[in-house]
């Protein structure tokens, strides 16, 4: 078999592996296809009395213990108020504040631009 020969099935063999793996998503279908004109379905709720929540179930204490590390900043038993998040403009920033004294570390440090030579940092942090 002459080179020419080898150099036509290689590139056969390559185009036919590439094809395959560019076809594969479609013949499998493995996404949905959207559509804006799916029928809606309605949801069916049984009108059994037997499945409303029982008086026990909607223990809010009970539901806490169960929730375990309940954080009240983040979560609530209770529904959001309507006219708290309407806009950006609008948001509350009287939030809970950090109180006391600034301690004295802090207060001491120097955030103002350092004027002179810039320290060149060591082979050891570079590393880092």
């Amino acid at each position: 078999m002459d080179p020419s020969h080898q150099c036509v099935y290689l590139l056969l063999l390559s185009v036919g592996l590439l094809v395959h793996r560019g076809f594969c998503q479609h013949f499998y279908l493995l996404r949905p296809i959207p559509s804006d004109s799916l029928p809606l379905v309605d949801l069916k709720e049984d009108p059994d009395p037997a499945f409303d929540p029982k008086e026990r179930d909607l223990n809010e204490t009970e539901l806490r213990s169960i929730l375990g590390d309940f954080d009240l900043r983040y979560l609530s038993v209770s529904l959001p108020l309507e006219d708290k998040y309407l806009g950006n403009d609008e948001l509350d920033l009287d939030g809970p504040k950090a109180g006391g004294i600034m301690p004295k570390e802090i207060r001491a440090v120097d955030f103002e631009v350092q004027i002179g030579k810039k320290h060149k940092p060591s082979k050891k942090l570079k590393r880092r």
